[in-house]
């Protein structure tokens, strides 16, 4: 049934529990406090990339009215552009046909765990903290391009790198688990809804005794592998087999049963998950950053977003320690990137209200 309660913009702190009847039992929701904007988003309605072109429309009609600055800026959505073809298919709603006799890499397996990764702790338990570090646009960028790297990739293996140093007897591989987008292998180039696949770059002992230049061109191919486009439509049906077994049962106490072991799942030994540059146009010079971030997942967590300005990165992690995120801070610096993490965050954002009203 449609929602017909508008959204309203509020001035407060507190960040609603998304689905309750705070924000209008909305799915996404838009507070401010000084100088920050906070848009809330549950993942039921949208991944990152599904909610960028929102943030980025909000952005510039805001610039409108307090800067009174209405140059159009191309990649824009505005209020009455009509919806793109495709924009609400659901990418999961259908089993994709790929080459079966294509052999897939195969990459999983037993990865490196940190120290605090620790099981018997819920979610619910832990406290969560969060580390900020801006990095200039135009230097970041001209690293990568001197060693063949994404931003992605730099810090993936910054990041590796890092970890190898603080656990020198490291005996398995430490993996980098890279949240990518498969919009364009299954053909729903358009649509809003989740749409990403977990892919992994492995960091060991032999790989790390190659040349920073051949270590991130190997990961440009270990990645081209995994985005290939069979392979995608093949991890695509396998996740199409849990909504199905999901769909045979009745009752949702059932089906959250079968859940339970996602809710304290640990990808090791961390994520990444860069959602792109945003397109603000001149615009970009009335926003200081743009973050990306939530509590209750377990271990170490990297986002990333970018303006033509600078890089933004948050060390979502469910342990105090600063001691990953000053490592990795220090592999940036010896490539000359300009790089000072700022103080541990503590905060909490709030579990949604829908099980309550199951």
């Amino acid at each position: 049934m449609q929602n017909t309660a508008a959204p309203v913009a509020r001035k407060t702190q507190n960040l609603a529990k998304l689905g309750g009847i705070s924000c209008s039992y909305h799915l996404i929701d838009v507070t401010y406090w000084e100088s920050s904007v906070f848009v809330s988003f549950h993942h039921a309605l949208c991944d990152g990339r599904g909610i960028k072109p929102f943030v980025e429309t909000l952005i510039y009609y805001y610039c409108c009215f307090k800067y009174n600055n209405t140059d159009k800026v191309e990649g824009i959505r505005l209020a009455d552009d009509d919806l793109l073809e495709g924009e609400t298919d659901d990418p999961f709603n259908k089993t994709y046909d790929y080459d079966e006799s294509k052999k897939f890499i195969k990459l999983l397996g037993e990865a490196f765990r940190l120290e605090e990764n620790k099981s018997g702790e819920t979610v619910y338990s832990r406290r969560y903290y969060r580390y900020e570090i801006k990095l200039d646009h135009d230097n970041f960028m001209t690293v990568c391009r001197e060693y063949n790297a994404t931003p992605a990739i730099m810090v993936a293996l910054a990041t590796s790198k890092a970890i190898a140093d603080i656990y020198p007897d490291y005996d398995k591989p430490i993996n980098a688990n890279i949240a990518t987008d498969m919009r364009r292998a299954l053909g729903t180039e358009n649509t809003y809804k989740n749409c990403v696949l977990s892919m992994i770059l492995p960091y060991y002992r032999q790989f790390a005794s190659l040349p920073l230049k051949e270590q991130a061109t190997k990961y440009r191919e270990l990645l081209n592998a995994q985005r290939d486009a069979d392979y995608c439509r093949f991890q695509a049906n396998a996740m199409l087999k849990l909504f199905d077994k999901l769909d045979s049962i009745s009752g949702y106490a059932d089906k959250q049963k079968i859940m339970t072991f996602f809710e304290d799942m640990a990808l090791d030994t961390y994520v990444i998950s860069y959602l792109g540059q945003f397109t603000l146009g001149n615009n970009a010079q009335h926003v200081d950053s743009i973050h990306l971030y939530n509590s209750g997942t377990t271990g170490l967590g990297i986002t990333m977003t970018a303006t033509d300005v600078c890089f933004t990165l948050n060390f979502k992690q469910s342990f105090e320690s600063d001691r990953y995120v000053k490592a990795f801070a220090a592999q940036l610096r010896r490539l000359g990137i300009s790089c000072e993490p700022g103080n541990g965050i503590e905060f909490e954002t709030p579990a949604d209200n829908l099980l309550k009203r199951r």
